[in-house]
């Protein structure tokens, strides 16, 4: 099944049918920045990250707009990934212990396969982050990898 990477807090592009992965080296999750060896905290990467660098949707993409914590909150989000039977989704973020918690645990009580790109999340306070990555998230089943072992594993 295609993986779905979950951009920043505002949009999710969605593969079409049988197009199979979004592929990064086509069009990069917004948060991953190649070029940065260490994400800074917080609000400093969503600086860094200019409006229209976010990808546009393409033709046949959905775009859902994220109003809460999690991307499955009041969103149609689950009903989308299902009727692309998309089962597999890939986070990033600026928020790694609210938004990208709350929707990687969101995620896998809905029984997404989720896997978190580490150096493509950040947080105001780097212990909660490095916690979250290290230790939360694998317990809860997901799978972190870096940007470029995600790429090496397309």
């Amino acid at each position: 099944m295609p993986a779905v990477p979950v951009v920043g807090p505002v949009a999710v592009p969605l593969s079409r049918p049988g197009s199979g992965p979004v592929r990064p080296g086509h069009r990069p999750p917004v948060g991953l920045l190649p070029h940065v060896t260490k994400q800074p905290p917080g609000d400093a990467v969503s600086r860094r990250i200019p409006r229209d660098a976010r990808p546009p949707a393409q033709p046949g993409e959905a775009v859902v707009l994220k109003r809460r914590a999690s991307a499955f909150a009041a969103t149609d989000l689950d009903r989308l990934l299902h009727a692309r039977r998309i089962d597999s989704i890939v986070l990033t973020g600026v928020a790694t212990g609210a938004m990208v918690a709350a929707t990687l645990y969101d995620a896998a009580d809905r029984d997404y396969h989720v896997t978190v790109l580490s150096d493509a999340c950040a947080d105001g306070k780097s212990d909660v982050h490095d916690f979250l990555i290290n230790r939360v998230f694998p317990a809860r089943g997901a799978d972190v990898l870096t940007g470029h072992e995600w790429i090496a594993r397309l």
